[in-house]
């Protein structure tokens, strides 16, 4: 949902006009020169040429969301034309491929967060979220230990049971009388988005419906070695907890240790701001209430209807427009500079695979090692690419690939392909590497570089407790 913020562009200010435009248009072939030259060696041997293109792209919007020479989401633009110019023949006759590119922006994961930020516009609007607030937050809010547990904590157990999308939404809407107050020290309100964002996707490893990586993992498996909801939870839930605890940790020292007492007492302030100037507030309250539960339970019981959750979201959006709760100026007012950027991120993974570059990283493992360095080397390789592309598009590359090479190591084909199914959820390096942290991403109150730190170290500890637990269960 569109929030106020100290730092509305992430984009470092250029001291000339054309400075930015240069800057860009020059990495542009130093990457591709970059990965030209290495491929004089063999280091990229193993690389075709598609790959080796989409290589350099990778390199280049690297590059650019870590330095934010332009905004996070016209990166992510760039290199869907890029894709298409380099990748997908366009401006040959009767090219085609070039309209892969265009497809997710017509996603239903966009359109889903699209459903998800009208609600959450809808209950700012109204003052729903501030009342939700008070209900569920404002108990823990009065000391800093309560409001790490209501960011962190929270998130993490509902998506246990919902997506990782919902759930940081959900909790955005939440937290909104906190994140737009004045009072509230912006240190505070990033660690409570990163709580959010981070709770969202670690959650998820604790149960089998948690994240479709897991779904994956577990319906890859037969016959005794088969994964039931009583296992998985036995599996995903302990490392999801020591992972947890380790972000709490750093969040803790990083930002909420910080929080002065005048911080918390204006947290106090937020919750008592006015709900809704308009004279239907309570009946209009009443009815985003009523969509919020019914998108909420209808999220969660998909297999009882079989409505995806895009459609649930759609339906959500047409009814708060048709009772005209939203109106066509706060239809504009929805942060579609994040929609831009979740769709050249899921563009991003149509590039990867169209180019073989997935296959090509995925061959990289040796197929003579051991068990073990099998599970090492294919679990890390899922931290790296669920950082470029999706979850799900990870694990359902590297799931067959972690078991047949075990099997033909001597190893278990659970103790390979479980790991890669919880690895693909420690995704939190880059805004674009999960939904939750495009999300909180949204607010404009986090940079990149607040997402490298922490999501560099999940990456790295995240896959160490994974292995070393479900080594002892295996």
């Amino acid at each position: 949902m569109p929030l106020p913020s100290e730092d509305t562009d992430s984009a470092t200010s250029p001291q000339h006009p054309w400075a930015r435009p240069v800057l860009v248009t020059g990495l542009i072939p130093i990457c591709f020169g970059l990965i030209w030259l290495l491929g004089l060696t063999p280091l990229l041997d193993a690389f075709s040429t598609p790959g080796r293109t989409m290589l350099a792209l990778i390199l280049l919007g690297l590059v650019l969301w870590a330095t934010e020479l332009i905004p996070a989401y016209a990166t992510g633009l760039l290199l869907v034309l890029l894709q298409m110019i380099f990748l997908g023949n366009l401006g040959s006759p009767e090219a085609e491929e070039w309209k892969r590119y265009f497809h997710p922006l017509g996603s239903p994961l966009v359109w889903m967060f699209l459903g998800a930020f009208a609600i959450g516009r809808a209950a700012e609007k109204t003052g729903l979220a501030a009342h939700f607030a008070q209900i569920s937050l404002r108990p823990l809010a009065h000391r800093r230990k309560g409001l790490l547990l209501a960011s962190l904590g929270i998130a993490f157990v509902m998506s246990m049971l919902l997506s990782n999308t919902a759930t940081a939404a959900i909790m955005l809407t939440l937290l909104a009388p906190l994140i737009s107050s004045k009072e509230i020290p912006i240190e505070l309100k990033r660690g409570l988005l990163l709580g959010v964002s981070s709770g969202s996707g670690i959650g998820g490893m604790g149960t089998l419906i948690g994240s479709p990586s897991n779904l994956i993992a577990a319906q890859a498996l037969t016959g005794d070695e088969r994964i039931n909801f009583a296992k998985w939870l036995a599996l995903g839930l302990p490392p999801a907890l020591f992972i947890a605890v380790f972000v709490g940790l750093y969040l803790w020292f990083a930002y909420f240790r910080k929080a002065t007492r005048e911080s918390l007492l204006a947290i106090d302030h937020a919750f008592d701001e006015p709900a809704s100037t308009g004279p239907d507030s309570k009946g209009q309250r009443l009815i985003v209430g009523l969509i919020f539960l019914g998108t909420i339970v209808m999220w969660s019981t998909e297999a009882l209807h079989h409505w995806a959750p895009a459609p649930v979201s759609l339906l959500a959006l047409v009814l708060l427009l048709a009772t005209g709760i939203l109106s066509t100026t706060e239809l504009r007012s929805l942060p579609w500079e994040t929609l831009l950027l979740i769709a050249s991120g899921l563009a991003l993974g149509t590039g990867m695979s169209a180019s073989g570059l997935t296959t090509e990283l995925a061959n990289l493992v040796p197929e003579g090692a051991s068990p073990l360095t099998i599970i090492i080397l294919v679990t890390a390789l899922a931290v790296i690419l669920s950082n470029m592309i999706s979850n799900t598009a990870t694990a359902a590359i590297l799931v067959p690939l972690a078991i047949g090479l075990a099997v033909a190591g001597g190893g278990q084909a659970a103790a390979a392909c479980v790991p890669v199914g919880l690895a693909c959820s420690c995704a939190l390096l880059l805004p674009v590497s999960t939904p939750p942290n495009a999300i909180v991403f949204s607010t404009g109150l986090l940079q990149t570089k607040h997402f490298l730190v922490l999501g560099g170290l999940v990456g790295i500890l995240g896959p160490i407790a994974i292995i070393a637990w479900n080594q002892l269960l295996f």
